[in-house]
Order: C-alpha cells, then sequence, then structure tokens
C-alpha cells in the first residue's frame, strides 16, 4: 500500500480520484486506536488534527469543480469530429 499512498499523495494528481475505501479506513483506524484520545488529562489535540488532515486528504480527492456548460461544449465538439 505504500506506492498507493505516494500516488495519491502526489503533487500531479488530479481529482475527482476514488479512494480505496479499506485503505482510509484502516488509515483512520491507526490514527484513531493509536493515540490516546486524552493526554495529561487534557484533549490530544494533535490526535484530532491528524484525523482532520486525512479526512480534509480525502475531500480534496472526491472534489472537482466542473463547469456543466463546458462540459457540454466538449461533448458537442467530440460529436461533430466523430460525423
Amino acid at each position: 500500500m505504500a506506492k498507493y499512498r505516494n500516488v495519491l499523495s502526489g503533487q500531479n494528481l488530479q481529482p475527482p480520484v476514488i479512494p480505496l475505501f479499506p485503505v482510509i479506513k484502516k488509515d483512520l483506524t491507526f490514527l484513531h486506536e493509536g493515540n490516546d484520545s486524552k493526554v495529561d488529562g487534557l484533549v490530544n489535540f494533535e490526535k484530532l488534527r491528524m484525523i482532520a488532515k486525512e479526512i480534509r486528504h480525502v475531500g480534496r480527492m472526491a472534489s472537482v469543480n466542473m463547469d456543466p456548460a463546458l462540459m457540454f461544449r466538449t461533448r458537442k465538439k467530440k460529436w461533430r469530429s466523430l460525423g
């Protein structure tokens, strides 16, 4: 899974990307189980930051700004070139 994670963290990866759910689930589980929720009786905000970072990463993979008008024009050009 190291190669998979390296590809996902690459700079030239363009969304939308469908991540493998078992990998995301495993990462979140390790973050949750591997870190205490409280340190010295206080909330462990570093744990929460790590979990939030992982969730934001998944959100960025899935987000894409699509312009329906541009998509329609592109599709229309493709059909003209085929016909």
